[in-house]
């Protein structure tokens, strides 16, 4: 194998593997964060979509309080917003269903939500107020904490997604980081090589050529590389050779 070819390899193995190494992260990172993005978009819009039926039902609550003493165009004012807002937010919901147990949780809420929504309609003259207690009351704090729970499953989903998201990025990162410290372990073996297979054979070169200077002989360097510099060495010593005998003669 020519130097020149040895010089080559050595520079563009490792200038190689660390160009492998960073096409490997930077594709790992990429993916990883149009996986979170995702994950974390889902669970987000299920989240907002909760804060939003919790809204819609407090309103209602509150418009049906205001029913009850007799303010029965507050009521209306509020009712049908609130119940479109309402009834929205949880279509949207049951359409973003990503987690195990959310699509029986929003089953669960849409039964408790139209028991709700009867309740409220059912509301009669006769002791309201006994009536809110017992009959609104209850389903009211059942779908919350129902809602609650669907808030809680998606915010729950969140982390453990973020948490399993940086395990993998860590061992996503370990190919390129192996492939970098081969590439780095590469780069000080081929440091060493230089040292004892073109530095030092230059450097004997050197010396024996001066000394040849001196001296009018040239010992055989006994120089084995391979390449180029070991042709070299018995270029010279041929040529030492030769002048030693055009001199004798």
């Amino acid at each position: 194998m020519s130097l020149r070819l040895k010089l080559i390899l050595g520079f563009f193995i490792p200038a190689l593997m660390l160009l492998v190494a960073g096409f490997w992260s930077s594709y790992r990172i990429h993916s990883l964060g149009n996986q979170v993005s995702i994950m974390i978009d889902e669970n987000e819009r299920s989240i907002r979509y909760a804060v939003k039926m919790n809204e819609a039902i407090e309103r209602l609550d509150s418009g049906v309080l205001l029913k009850m003493h007799g303010d029965e165009e507050a009521f209306q004012n509020i009712y049908k917003p609130a119940a479109a807002d309402f009834h929205q937010a949880l279509k949207m919901a049951q359409a973003n269903i990503t987690l195990p147990g959310e699509s029986e949780l929003l089953d669960s809420l849409k039964l408790l939500s139209d028991e709700f929504f009867h309740v409220i309609e059912s509301i009669t003259a006769t002791d309201k107020m006994e009536y809110y207690r017992l009959m609104i009351s209850p389903v009211f704090t059942k779908t919350q904490i129902m809602i609650s729970n669907l808030r809680l499953l998606n915010s729950d989903a969140m982390y453990f997604v973020t948490q399993a998201i940086a395990d993998q990025a860590a061992r996503a990162a370990l190919p390129g980081d192996l492939i970098i410290l081969a590439a780095i372990v590469f780069m000080f073996l081929f440091a060493w090589l230089t040292q004892v297979y073109i530095v030092a054979p230059f450097k004997l070169i050197l010396e024996s050529v001066i000394k040849w200077r001196e001296t009018g002989h040239l010992d055989d360097m006994k120089i084995e590389t391979g390449d180029d510099i070991e042709r070299l060495a018995k270029a010279l010593h041929r040529i030492s050779i030769s002048s030693s005998d055009e001199k004798d003669k």
